[in-house]
């Protein structure tokens, strides 16, 4: 059919940067497929991926030609090769690659590390209390966005609101306190209530069964590598450090 482009491949696995992905596909509509890779095995880190991605990360699209990591990078890919979720003209434009980078940067990591620091590795202290201090800082950042904004980035839903839900969503299980304030409410139920994200989310929801069962079939040196408690296949990066 005239119009209609081809299917995409997306590699990835249960993540809310993968998530991310799955979304902005489900709202412009592009059909893809999905592959599957194993990160808790290391799968990442075989030749094939790294061939597509040399940071070894997830997600990765695969469309025709074009082969692209970063979820920042796909989200603006499909948004300007559909025309959806991002103005086409300033300053609306620019106002949401800005909070997109405010996801990337900031709200995305932050949020990695005090999960990670609360839930993995509760050893570190110091670790936990940084991290955790900066994302309730970040959380009231948007908080106020919202105060005066429908959406994260203005008026109409963009990558900058799919870019920041998957993350938000994943807080709420482990530090639901600190989403519990009206705007970060209403618009994360405005989210949930778009029909690609129930979509997204149904494939999501599969993604992340296949997560729980490859983690429980890794063995303790793969969950080591995975975790980063180990040498990387990169190598000792500590003699570049001084101590």
């Amino acid at each position: 059919m005239d119009g209609v482009l081809p299917a995409v491949t997306l590699l990835g696995m249960g993540s809310p940067n993968v998530a991310k992905v799955v979304i902005a596909l489900e709202e412009v509509g592009r059909a893809w497929d999905l592959r599957y890779v194993d990160v808790f095995a290391g799968e990442q880190f075989g030749a094939e991926i790294r061939r597509l991605n040399r940071n070894a990360k997830l997600p990765i699209l695969v469309d025709g030609p074009l082969i692209l990591g970063e979820s920042g990078a796909i989200l603006i890919h499909l948004a300007e090769s559909s025309g959806m979720l991002l103005p086409q003209d300033n300053p609306a434009r620019a106002v949401a690659l800005q909070w997109l980078m405010f996801q990337m940067s900031a709200f995305g990591p932050v949020s990695g590390q005090a999960i990670h620091f609360s839930a993995v590795n509760r050893d570190d202290s110091y670790a936990r209390g940084r991290s955790r201090r900066e994302l309730a800082r970040l959380c009231a950042v948007i908080e106020e966005q919202l105060g005066d904004h429908r959406w994260i980035a203005g008026d109409t839903c963009s990558i900058a609101d799919i870019a920041h839900y998957p993350w938000a969503r994943t807080l709420q299980r482990f530090f639901p306190r600190l989403l519990d304030r009206p705007g970060l409410q209403r618009w994360m139920a405005a989210m949930a209530s778009r029909a690609a994200v129930v979509r997204a989310y149904d494939h999501m929801d599969t993604l992340s069964r296949r997560d729980r069962l490859a983690m429980k079939a890794a063995s303790p040196a793969q969950l080591d590598r995975y975790f980063g408690r180990t040498e990387s296949v990169w190598g000792p990066f500590e003699a570049w450090f001084d101590t």
